[in-house]
C-alpha cells in the first residue's frame, strides 16, 4: 500500500509555495529596513540578497522559532501515545499498521516487538 496521495498534494504545494514566502519574506524585510533604518542610524540601504543573509544571521543567532528548550519532553509524547494505540491493537491490526508505515517510510525499519516487551522496559 502506497501513501496517501493527499501528502504528495502537500508536498507538491510546499515546493510551490516555500520559495515564494521566503521571497515575500524577505522582500518585506528589505522594504522595511530599506525605510527605517537609513534614516534612523544612517545604516547603509540593503538589496534582496542582503536582505536574506540578514534573515538567516537573526535566525542563526535568535533560533528559528521552535518550541522552548526547557521542556524536551513534548518530544517523547508521541512515543507514548503510539505505543498506547500499538498495545490497544489486535496482532492483525499490528501487522497491517506496521506494513502501511513501512509503504509510508522505505527508509525506516520497523522493529518487530511485542507490546509487552516494550511496557516491561518502561
Amino acid at each position: 500500500m502506497k501513501c496517501p496521495p493527499k501528502y504528495k498534494k502537500y508536498a507538491l504545494l510546499f515546493i510551490i509555495f516555500a520559495p515564494i514566502l521566503i521571497a515575500l519574506y524577505t522582500w518585506v524585510v528589505m522594504l522595511l529596513w530599506n525605510e527605517i533604518m537609513p534614516d534612523l542610524i544612517g545604516a547603509a540601504k540593503l538589496d534582496f540578497w542582503h536582505a536574506m543573509g540578514l534573515i538567516l544571521l537573526a535566525k542563526l543567532i535568535f533560533g528559528f522559532g521552535g518550541r522552548s528548550c526547557r521542556n524536551k519532553s513534548h518530544k517523547k509524547d508521541w512515543k507514548h501515545k503510539l505505543k498506547h494505540k500499538m498495545s490497544t491493537m489486535s496482532p492483525e491490526e499490528r501487522a497491517e499498521f506496521k506494513s502501511k508505515m513501512k509503504d509510508c517510510m522505505p527508509w525506516k525499519d520497523i522493529k518487530e516487538e511485542s507490546p509487552d516487551a516494550e511496557t516491561s522496559k518502561e
